[in-house]
C-alpha cells in the first residue's frame, strides 16, 4: 500500500449524528494499481448515505481509465450507482454505467439482491457499445437474469435465464461476431489482436442435480501482431450425472491442426489432466508478449505435452518435442539466432541435448543443458555451448 505525501483525511460527526468524511490525495496505490488525484467524500445520516470517488487516472490490472468518477447513494435498502469516465487505454473514449436496486435479508438471514442495470454505454474508437436495461435477482438459492445484453452493430453478448438449487433452470450466455480488437483498447500497449469470436455457454441446474454445462466457442481469423493465428475452437461439457468437466481445444492454421488438446477437470477434487499435441505450432504467436526479451521470435514447435494436477502437486511431461528453425532475436544483444533440435520435458525441467545453433554471420555450434524449475517457479538454467 502506498499513500503519497500531502494526503489529507477529514472526519467529523455533528451533534445531529451526521457523519461526514473526505480524503484528498495526489496518489493512492496498491501494488501496480493506483488512482491519481484522489477526491473521495462520504456523508451519512440516519437511513441515508451517499459517497463519491473521482480521480484523474485509474489503473486496475491492465485497464487504464481516464478521469473516473463514481457516485453512489443508499436509502434504507435501496441503492443507486453511477460510474462515468472520459477515456480508457488503447484509444477508447468515454463511458457511463448506471445501476439501481435493493439489498436485504429475509427472516432466515439469507442475503437477497434485486439489481436493475440501466441503459448505459461504452464508446470505443469505432463505435458505441450499448448496455440494455436488465434485471438481476438473487435470493441465496436462485439467480435470475432477464434482458442483459451488450450490442454494437452486428456484435452482441447476451445473458438470459437462471440458476437454481430448487428447480430446473438454464442460464444461457450467447456471443455473436465479437471483434477481438476491442481487447487492445483495454491494454496499456496494443498487441495487435484481431479476429472474431462467437459461441454459446449453457449452464443447467435443478433440485438434486449436479450442475450441467455445455461450452462451444470459436475464434476465427485470429491474429496477434503480424502473425496470422488461424482458428481456435473451445468446447467443454459437464453432465448432470458426473463431476468431471471435459475440455477440448483445437487450434487450426490454414486448415491444419497446429494444436489439439483434451482433458478433464474434477470439480470435487480439483484434479486436472490435460494432453496436448503440437504440429508445427508457430512461436510468433507469443512474440508480442515477449517483446521485452526477444525483438524477433519465429519458427515452430512440435510434439506432445501432458499436464496433471492432483493432491500431490503439479506434473508435466513432454514426448517427442522438437524446435523447428526457431528464430530468436535477443533485444539486449541485437543478435539473431536460429535453433533446431529435440527437447525433453519432465517434472525436473526442460532438457535439450546437442541442439543446433547458428547466427546470421554463419557462426554455428550446439547447446546442451537443462532449464529447471520448482512448481513452475524459481527457474534456473544450466547449459553448455560448443562452437564449430
Amino acid at each position: 500500500l502506498y499513500i503519497s505525501d500531502s494526503t489529507r483525511l477529514s472526519l467529523s460527526i455533528s451533534d445531529d449524528g451526521i457523519l461526514e468524511g473526505s480524503i484528498r490525495s495526489p496518489r493512492l496505490a496498491f501494488g501496480r494499481d493506483y488512482l491519481k488525484d484522489v477526491d473521495m467524500s462520504l456523508s451519512s445520516m440516519q437511513e441515508y448515505m451517499e459517497a463519491g470517488l473521482s480521480g484523474s487516472e485509474l489503473r486496475a490490472g491492465n485497464i487504464m481509465v481516464g478521469r473516473p468518477a463514481l457516485a453512489a447513494s443508499a436509502s434504507d435498502d435501496r441503492f443507486n450507482v453511477a460510474l462515468n469516465f472520459d477515456s480508457f487505454a488503447g484509444g477508447g473514449r468515454d463511458g457511463r454505467l448506471l445501476m439501481e436496486g435493493g439489498i436485504a435479508r429475509d427472516s432466515t438471514g439469507t442475503f437477497m439482491l434485486d439489481a436493475h442495470p440501466l441503459d448505459s454505454y461504452l464508446a470505443t474508437a469505432d463505435g458505441m457499445w450499448v448496455f440494455d436495461e436488465s434485471q438481476i435477482s438473487y435470493n441465496g438459492s436462485e439467480l435470475k437474469i432477464s434482458g442483459f445484453k451488450l450490442s454494437k452493430g452486428g456484435q452482441m453478448i447476451s445473458l438470459e435465464g437462471g440458476w437454481s438449487r430448487e428447480k430446473a433452470d438454464t442460464l444461457s450466455l450467447v456471443a455473436k461476431d465479437i471483434d477481438l480488437s476491442i481487447i487492445d483498447e483495454f491494454l496499456p500497449e496494443s498487441l495487435g489482436i484481431r479476429g472474431r469470436a462467437g459461441g454459446r455457454v449453457l449452464l443447467t441446474s435443478g433440485d438434486g442435480l449436479l450442475p450441467g454445462m455445455l461450452v462451444n466457442f470459436r475464434l476465427d481469423s485470429l491474429g496477434i501482431g503480424t502473425t496470422d493465428a488461424g482458428q481456435i475452437r473451445i468446447a467443454s461439457a459437464l453432465g448432470e450425472e458426473r463431476e468431471d468437466v471435459s475440455i477440448l481445444l483445437r487450434h487450426s492454421i490454414e486448415g491444419r491442426t497446429a494444436l489439439y488438446a483434451d482433458g478433464d477437470y474434477s470439480l470435487e477434487s480439483g484434479d486436472l489432466s490435460l494432453d496436448a499435441r503440437l504440429d508445427s505450432l508457430p512461436l510468433s504467436i507469443a512474440a508480442p508478449f515477449l517483446s521485452e526479451v526477444f525483438d524477433e521470435l519465429g519458427g515452430s514447435v512440435s510434439g506432445g505435452v501432458s499436464m496433471a494436477r492432483n493432491s500431490g502437486g503439479f506434473s508435466v511431461s513432454g514426448d517427442g518435442l522438437h524446435l523447428n528453425d526457431v528464430r530468436l532475436g535477443l533485444a539486449f544483444t541485437g543478435v539473431d539466432y536460429v535453433i533446431s533440435g529435440p527437447m525433453r520435458l519432465d517434472d525436473g525441467g526442460l532438457h535439450f541435448d546437442d541442439m543446433l545453433v547458428s547466427d546470421m554471420s554463419e557462426g554455428s555450434g550446439s547447446i546442451s543443458g537443462t532449464l529447471t524449475h520448482r512448481q513452475l517457479e524459481d527457474f534456473e538454467l544450466s547449459s553448455r555451448l560448443s562452437l564449430d
